[in-house]
């Protein structure tokens, strides 16, 4: 029998307390995602490797990947824990086909601000669309919908608003929509750090898809192409390259893959879906060495 992955391997990497703050699309995402994928049929849903990944500040997560079926489509699901099992990333991308690919979009959140949660994520989205190209045998396109610049602006409107009106710009309404500025700023800032075309995780700009940027991933052609359900876990480390123009660019290396008999590596992963936590009110959060 195969042994447990571990829910993590790591000790105390971030050396202060840390507030998890889940944003409204996470909650909805993360609740409809592990509803639908546990009152899915068992075999209409794929198992995905387990991913074992750091951030760029040393904080281990462990990724649970799933893909379950939707009407005229199919759903990737990612899903982020740190040490003491509690979510704080979220990942999904819809795929479906159109013409001679197949075309992705989707959606990504994280409860933990400022630790490169993000980065890390995509790193294992990249490598889990690339493994989906090899299962499809066709060239998986991700289009990314620059939504947050809407948000964005709508929320500095109403900010420039609220003062011409005679609106006191230190009371609460007034600071309260400062922030909201503020926030969606830092939003905006990490989303072009992520999908920005030719930033660096390789998105360029849109001209033939429904997008602002895109990012194709053509079907593996390496050595470690196993079927996506036969892995049981992929150990991962980001890729740093720089071009000729001094441009840096990230990413996903893996550096441990293992394997094992499918419907072994199936069950436990069912089963761990059975399990899998519920999000819990904002808290309080000290990375601490996992017990197991």
């Amino acid at each position: 029998m195969l042994a447990e992955v571990p829910i993590l391997d790591g000790g105390d990497r971030l050396g202060k307390d840390r507030q998890l703050s889940y944003p409204d699309k996470f909650r909805s995402y993360y609740r409809v995602s592990l509803q639908a994928l546990r009152s899915s049929p068992p075999d209409s849903v794929i198992c995905g490797p387990v991913y074992i990944a750091e951030t760029s500040s040393g904080l281990p997560i462990r990724f649970d990947t799933y893909v379950y079926s939707q009407p005229e489509s199919k759903k990737a699901v990612i899903l982020g824990y740190n040490a003491d099992d509690i979510p704080i990333a979220y990942r999904h991308s819809v795929y479906c086909s159109r013409g001679p690919s197949v075309i992705a979009q989707g959606y990504v959140g994280t409860a933990l601000r400022g630790s490169g949660v993000g980065s890390v994520t995509e790193l294992v989205h990249q490598d889990m669309l690339s493994r989906i190209a090899q299962r499809t045998g066709v060239l998986v396109v991700y289009e990314a919908l620059d939504n947050n610049s809407n948000v964005l602006r709508r929320a500095i409107s109403r900010y420039k608003d609220f003062i011409p009106k005679g609106g006191d710009p230190f009371c609460d309404a007034a600071l309260n929509l400062r922030e909201r500025v503020r926030v969606q700023e830092q939003e905006q800032a990490r989303w072009y750090a992520i999908f920005g075309a030719y930033g660096k995780f390789g998105y360029g700009v849109s001209l033939s898809y429904d997008a602002d940027t895109f990012k194709a991933f053509p079907p593996r052609n390496s050595s470690d192409g196993f079927d996506l359900e036969q892995i049981d876990r992929i150990c991962l480390e980001r890729d740093v390259t720089t071009d000729e123009y001094g441009r840096v660019s990230y990413s996903p290396r893996v550096t441990t893959i293992e394997t094992g008999p499918l419907h072994e590596v199936r069950e436990r992963k069912l089963s761990r879906l059975s399990a899998l936590p519920s999000l819990p009110e904002a808290i309080r959060f000290s990375h601490v060495s996992p017990t197991y």
